[in-house]
């Protein structure tokens, strides 16, 4: 007897290919990606079918019969967005749109999209609640700002049930550390893991709120799961509420893996940079969903995977 179907666009990148191997155990899982920043080799063992296919292609049929829709496909380089962001807002605007559309055409009740904590930009309120007022710095947040304002608009005009997640700083396993836009962990814990020196820019004071990709996806997973309550539209900021600075990171990374002090430099402070982003998780704490893995045991277990 088959399973229900849940699409996942973006399944095969770094968060979506954990969401999959979650969802994967009650349902039957269609992951679609266009391979330009994921790999298949992050769905070895996840039962699933696969359509190679970039999101602004998306039609009703390839949705059809599901019964909800993770939304993950997105271009991540605030940099790149900067440098080209008619290119940005292709991927991460129209493409959610596509997502819209198709889910609106094949009857799909449930569409769970990420977006990003950038959409805050500089704020002294921290840890920062979703009240606080959006003030995106670059295209790639403006881009998801303007993505959430559609999801919310498709609600009211075509009964569609969207779960607006804001993505606080995802790291774990599946994580590509030579990609230019991977985080600062995957990144220190690469490089020290075969004894070669990191850079942090600035006095590492800036601090930042670190969150394993097993929460995110347990949490996303959840969401989608037409079995449970729908949340609401949110936006829910996904996150510990804890803030951890970049020093802290360097040192805490050193000492799991060995590594002396000599490995951590210095270079001048980039500007421009948010010297501190912390969530506040209440929201979504209230409907029952709290982030469980510690920064520190979540190293670990990045460490020992290699």
């Amino acid at each position: 007897m088959s399973k229900p179907k849940i699409v996942v666009t973006g399944g095969a990148g770094f968060i979506g290919s954990h969401v999959a191997r979650l969802l994967s155990a009650d349902f039957d899982v269609v992951v679609i990606d266009d391979l330009s920043g994921g790999t298949l080799a992050n769905l070895e063992g996840v039962r699933h079918e696969f359509l190679r296919k970039n999101v602004c292609d998306l039609v009703p049929e390839d949705v059809s019969g599901a019964v909800a829709v993770v939304h993950l496909a997105a271009h991540v380089s605030v940099v790149r967005s900067v440098e080209l962001p008619s290119f940005d807002a292709e991927t991460n605007v129209i493409g959610t749109l596509k997502a819209i559309e198709a889910c609106r055409d094949a009857g799909v009740g449930r569409l769970i999209f990420s977006s990003s904590c950038a959409v805050y930009g500089e704020n002294p309120n921290v840890p920062i609640s979703e009240s606080e007022p959006a003030n995106p710095l670059a295209p790639y947040a403006l881009a998801k700002l303007t993505a959430e304002r559609y999801l919310l608009l498709a609600k009211e005009l075509y009964r569609i049930e969207p779960v607006i997640f804001r993505f606080f700083n995802v790291y774990g396993p599946n994580q590509d550390s030579s990609s230019p836009y991977s985080g600062v962990i995957s990144k220190f814990s690469e490089k020290l893991s075969r004894k070669e020196s990191v850079e942090i820019f600035g006095d590492g004071s800036q601090t930042r709120d670190f969150v394993s990709v097993h929460d995110v996806a347990r949490i996303v997973a959840e969401a989608a799961d037409p079995r449970e309550d729908y949340l609401g539209a949110g936006p829910f900021n996904v996150c510990t509420g804890r803030e951890t600075s970049i020093a802290d990171l360097a040192a805490m990374l050193r000492e799991l893996t060995g590594q002396p002090e000599s490995l951590v430099s210095h270079k001048p402070a980039r500007v421009g940079e948010i010297l501190r982003s912390a969530g506040n998780p209440s929201r979504l704490e209230a409907l029952g969903f709290k982030t469980k893995i510690d920064l520190r045991d979540g190293l670990r277990e990045l460490i020992r995977r290699g």
